[in-house]
Parts: structure tokens; sequence; C-alpha cells
């Protein structure tokens, strides 16, 4: 992990540019900019690495485990800079890795055509369900991450995502008017 650090030994930059914009009515986005000590070193580090399919969910890519010590380290960042404004008192499962998207849009299956949810209607309503992206990439127009309100009601938005997962590619298509392809706007 020596190359994730800087020379003072920290994997994040201990003053970050945080920002926090409203999403929807209760719901934010945190910005962190600058967020790494060693930008570089990491991205240096992650080129080196080998990729392979995700185990057992369907990212449109490869993903890489990432060193020990990461988890624990990103877990700090969470909370000093970002637990507070997301109204979470403690953080009980994190996980943590690199990933680069990879399918092209016409090898997408229907679940991947969606929106991406780490959750759908069985969660609790007192758990809150966090993500953290890190992007390692120099070029802005390489993408990055929106977000999306949906138009259906709840169940129709769970039987949406369950028909992602279970009909042939064709039929799925034919009933919601959608293409394989990555959603941009």
């Amino acid at each position: 992990m020596s190359t994730w650090l800087d020379a003072e030994g920290r994997l994040f930059n201990p003053r970050p540019q945080v920002q926090v914009l409203p999403l929807a009515p209760g719901r934010v986005c945190v910005v962190i900019d600058d967020a790494l000590a060693n930008p570089e070193g990491v991205r240096a580090w992650a080129c080196a690495q080998a990729f392979g399919p995700p185990p057992g969910y369907p990212y449109p890519g490869v993903v890489c485990e990432v060193p020990a010590g990461v988890n624990e380290r990103l877990a700090d960042f969470f909370a000093q800079h970002v637990r507070g404004h997301l109204g979470a008192r403690r953080t009980l499962e994190l996980s943590t890795r690199l990933s680069v998207i990879s399918t092209p849009p016409e090898d997408l299956q229907p679940i991947q055509w969606l929106c991406h949810r780490d959750r759908f209607v069985h969660d609790k309503s007192d758990i809150l369900f966090a993500a953290c992206v890190l992007y390692l990439f120099r070029d802005e127009s390489f993408g990055g991450t929106s977000f999306y309100r949906p138009r259906l009601t709840p169940e129709q938005t769970e039987l949406l995502a369950q028909d992602s997962q279970t009909l042939p590619a064709d039929l799925f298509g034919a009933r919601y008017g959608l293409q394989a392809g990555y959603m941009d706007g």
C-alpha cells in the first residue's frame, strides 16, 4: 500500500474540499475534491493491477481488490467528512474495491440498462445505505455520477428491477421500451 500513501504516510488529504449538494427533499450528495493525499500513486498502483470479473454481482466491467488497511482508512475518512452530512450515526459495514466499466453497451444485460440501485423495497427504513465513488481518471469528459428519480411508483420500480433480472433481453426491452445501453441523461 506504500504507493497509495504520501510522504507523511497518509492515504487521504486531511483538508479536502467538501460540498454538500441537495438531491431531493431530505437527501444530499457530499462531493469531495482533493480527497487523496497521493492521487498519482494510487492511479499508478491501480494501472498495474490485474482486474477481473466481479464475483456474484452484475457490474458491467472488471474489479480489483484493494490493499489491506484501505477499508479502515476509508471508514475513518467517511466518518470525519461524510457521515454527519448524511444524518448517520455510525458505519455498520464498508466494502472497498476498484472497478473499470468495460462492457460494450450492446453486451449489457437488462439489469445493467437501469440506474444502479444497491437496495430495493425490502430495506429497513432506519438504515441508510451510502455509496462512495472515487474517480481516478484525469479527463472529466470520461463522465461521472448522475442521479435520477423514479418515474414509476415504488411497486412498479420493484417489478421493473425484478424483471430486469429474470426476463430475456428481448422481452424485457419490449415490455419496457428499453434497449441495451448505458443511461446517460
